[in-house]
């Protein structure tokens, strides 16, 4: 069964393990620690009068979250935290959706929202986030879409994109937003009548995904992805399914070329995870084979700069959800990822506590509030909090 709280999700995936705590050295841990410490307080210091961060819901959605895991119980937090929700609910529409300063955003500002709401777990809340689930689960192709009815044949089907005003066409990065969000909210259908309409929206998502990856749709339980062999086939996830797929090695020009990546490979593998498909299944297995193939966390992989923190981001939770403490890559290294995935946020951690993308301002990463929310929430995932 799935998790029936957003507060137990959190304890299973974000909580310090004592298996956890064996793979990173001691005084590692404790500069960790102070790094959070000096990124929290550079947050605290960036929120504006109104509550905001960046005076957007969706980063202020994230800027919380990181909060939230730095210490939860921290008065000043609490504070923060709660001039936050107050801007946030603000940004509500009668349809249950969360907008900001672009209106086609909706899938993702209301899904950032949505989480944090669930993290917050106010009493007077419960319906404001049933009906921004209603709205994400409203946003995914299927037959009875409103704007775009969409046959289970479709590559399409299941997935979910920008939101009303924006694109219809779904995309991996709008869809592993909303089905994070819907899955730390589950527990608010349980034994309702919805009950249904939540389960079909993680059996369509599962076909998604599965339009997606570089994995033969015949594939059996035993298959395994074979470069040399079928190098279309190298289990890694793509942003859309209408992309043809090439594999020759990208250049930092790289303008949306269908090949897998890291972020959406990281994405895809956490969705995967989420809609509780097994971690011996054969989908779930190939994405961690293209991982081992192309692990480094000084970029995101094959595309490189650009979207940098985001891939920290989804690789801490996808790692985190899969459940492993070490990787044994292609090239026979043994890779502790908690201990990796500190030491590189450390590396790039300004003097005053924030983070930055020097290299590539595209996906907003020119913009330190949301940096420094993706890195703070990835370190405390990677040190268990």
């Amino acid at each position: 069964m799935r998790k029936n709280l957003a507060l137990a999700l959190f304890c299973c995936l974000f909580t310090v393990a004592a298996q956890a705590e064996v793979q990173i050295d001691q005084s590692l841990l404790r500069e960790a620690r102070v790094s959070v410490r000096r990124g929290s307080n550079w947050l605290l210091d960036r929120q504006a009068e109104n509550g905001a961060w960046s005076n957007e819901p969706s980063i202020t959605a994230l800027a919380m979250q990181a909060l939230l895991h730095t210490d939860a119980d921290s008065e000043e937090i609490q504070n923060a935290v709660a001039r936050g929700r107050e801007f946030i609910l603000k940004s509500r529409r009668p349809d249950g959706a969360f907008v900001g300063s672009f209106q086609e955003y909706a899938n993702y500002t209301t899904a950032t929202s949505l989480s944090v709401l669930a993290m917050i777990d106010h009493p007077d809340d419960q319906e404001v986030m049933r009906k921004a689930r209603r709205f994400l689960m409203e946003l995914q192709l299927r037959e009875e879409h409103a704007e775009v009815p969409t046959a289970p044949d479709s590559p399409f089907y299941g997935g979910i994109g920008y939101g009303s005003g924006g694109p219809t066409v779904p995309d991996l990065s709008n869809t592993q937003f909303a089905l994070e969000a819907l899955y730390l909210t589950e527990h608010l259908d349980r034994d309702t009548p919805q009950a249904e309409q939540a389960r079909a929206t993680w059996v369509r998502a599962i076909s998604y995904l599965q339009s997606v990856q570089h994995v033969p749709e015949d594939a059996e339980a035993a298959w395994r992805p074979d470069p040399e062999q079928a190098p279309e086939y190298d289990g890694g996830f793509i942003y859309r399914p209408d992309q043809c797929r090439v594999r020759e090695k990208l250049t930092r020009e790289f303008e949306g070329q269908p090949i897998s990546y890291g972020a959406t490979t990281m994405g895809g593998l956490k969705s995967l995870l989420f809609a509780e498909v097994d971690k011996d299944d054969h989908r779930v297995q190939a994405a961690i084979d293209w991982l081992k193939r192309n692990y480094t966390l000084e970029e995101n992989p094959v595309i490189g700069a650009e979207a940098h923190f985001y891939y920290l981001w989804t690789f801490a939770k996808a790692m985190q959800a899969y459940g492993q403490e070490t990787l044994e890559l292609a090239d026979g290294q043994t890779r502790h990822w908690r201990s990796d995935l500190v030491r590189q946020l450390l590396e790039m951690q300004k003097s005053d506590g924030h983070w930055i993308n020097e290299e590539s301002g595209r996906y907003m990463e020119s913009i330190p509030e949301l940096t420094t929310a993706y890195a703070l929430i990835a370190m405390q995932v990677a040190l268990g909090d």
